[in-house]
């Protein structure tokens, strides 16, 4: 389970944004939001949707608090980040999972199986109200959303919020999963997809010996440092400029005058500078494998249509591999430019069949899903939601009863969030070195969360 804060420096009207995404529920496709996860005697998960949602079947679980104090002055909500103006250094502040007492209210499923035997909707909405801002928490199972589902989520529940329903997309895969045939070539024209060109990585792919020496070097990992603490990274906007400045003067080296310098992106930039952060923190050289998770609604346009909502997790990886060597001595910008290349080239339509073919195969042979690296290379996860462009694509303006900040230096539009973070409900979490970049907020800061050794 998977919790998700939403900052708003406003009051906002909290019935107002229960009662909107209850009718973006109610709307034709969008009721499997509302559904109730069940498991068949496969065992696997399906939704059971009412024919009818109704105060005791509601469509989502609705609660409501208020302090009657502004955010500053409460214990804890005081400490939620913010970003440090005019400073050109990184901040780092609380983890995400430092605040769940603030998201989770007393009855709120917190794992999976508090689903299944319940008559609990999917998802749950809490509010929480100060006198100068709002807190939004959304509560719900990771086989609901991935980054690109929330984004679409969002965009449609704040369309309806502004009576705009006529925006709202079609939901695709209300009452099927349109990416359950995917790599499986059961068909004939989907046979010919799933293997039209082999997985560029399936040399790597661990198997016996190496995979078993991986997973015994991992677990010594975690001996070793057993601490994995959750921190909130602010990147400010002057720093990515001298990143983004230093890796073109990288490259620009590494291929000369005559030669066209390789494109990255922001993202490229801002995964590689992490990257090594990590690497170079370790007491000695280790081969690398960066797992950059895409969104594929875009990329296999012969499974998903365009202009239709899909919202389910739909999240598949591209793999960077960096030998010892390469993560130690190679500059930002060509390791940059690497994740670039790794990710344009794994993320073709026909590169996404292999990889999810060779990974369901494996999935059908072990139980297990495919791991592909070094066998003694330490794996760094990195998901970048900027694409989502959540700062800028959630707009609850409607709901907003009264302003909240109204110092001059406020960069971030009323009914916008000013910051926001996603943490799992799990106890039991075993993620390292993973990061989530949660986008560019409106003074062109990088937010930033990851699970990593102190």
């Amino acid at each position: 389970m998977m919790v998700w804060t939403l900052r708003f420096d406003d009051v906002l009207n909290a019935s107002k944004l229960n009662d909107s995404l209850w009718r973006l529920i109610e709307i034709d496709g969008w009721r499997k939001l509302g559904g109730r996860l069940r498991m068949n005697e496969s065992k696997k998960l399906e939704l059971h949707i009412p024919k009818e949602f109704t105060p005791e079947r509601p469509a989502v679980r609705f609660t409501h608090v208020t302090f009657t104090v502004p955010i500053g002055d409460h214990p804890l909500a005081s400490q939620l980040p913010k970003a440090t103006l005019d400073s050109h250094k990184p901040t780092m502040s609380l983890g995400s999972d430092k605040f769940l007492p603030l998201a989770v209210r007393e009855g709120t499923p917190r794992t999976v199986e508090d689903l299944l035997y319940s008559d609990c909707p999917q998802l749950s909405l809490h509010v929480t109200s100060f006198t100068n801002a709002t807190l939004v928490h959304l509560v719900g199972p990771h086989t609901l959303f991935d980054g690109m589902g929330t984004h679409m989520c969002v965009r449609a529940w704040s369309a309806v919020l502004a009576g705009k329903i006529h925006q709202v997309p079609p939901m695709s895969g209300g009452t099927s999963d349109p990416a359950a045939s995917l790599g499986l070539g059961s068909e004939p024209e989907k046979a010919a997809k799933a293997t039209e060109e082999p997985y560029l990585l399936a040399s790597k792919q661990l198997k016996g010996l190496k995979l078993f020496h991986f997973t015994l070097r991992s677990l010594w990992d975690k001996f070793r440092r057993p601490n994995v603490e959750t921190r909130t990274i602010c990147i400010p906007s002057s720093l990515l400029q001298t990143l983004q400045a230093q890796a073109k003067q990288d490259l620009e080296k590494q291929v000369g005058e005559k030669s066209e310098i390789p494109f990255v992106s922001e993202g490229d930039v801002l995964i590689t500078y992490l990257t090594l952060l990590i690497a170079r923190a370790q007491s000695r050289p280790r081969p690398l494998t960066v797992y950059n998770v895409i969104e594929v609604r875009s990329r296999l346009k012969s499974v998903f249509a365009e202009g239709s909502a899909y919202v389910q997790n739909l999240a598949f990886g591209a793999v960077t591999l960096l030998s010892a060597s390469e993560a130690s001595n190679l500059s930002l910008g060509v390791i940059a430019a690497k994740i670039r290349e790794s990710i344009a080239t794994q993320s073709t339509e026909a590169q996404l069949m292999a990889f999810i073919h060779l990974m369901r195969q494996e999935l059908d042979r072990t139980g297990k899903f495919l791991v592909v690296s070094e066998p003694d290379a330490m794996m760094v996860v990195f998901t970048n939601w900027q694409k989502a462009r959540f700062f800028d694509v959630i707009d609850f303006s409607p709901a907003v009863v009264r302003t909240g900040d109204t110092s001059k230096r406020r960069v971030t539009p009323s009914g916008k969030i000013s910051y926001h973070h996603c943490e799992s409900l799990s106890e039991n979490s075993q993620f390292r070195n993973a990061v989530i970049v949660l986008g560019k907020d409106h003074g062109g800061n990088y937010w930033l969360s990851g699970a990593l050794n102190p």
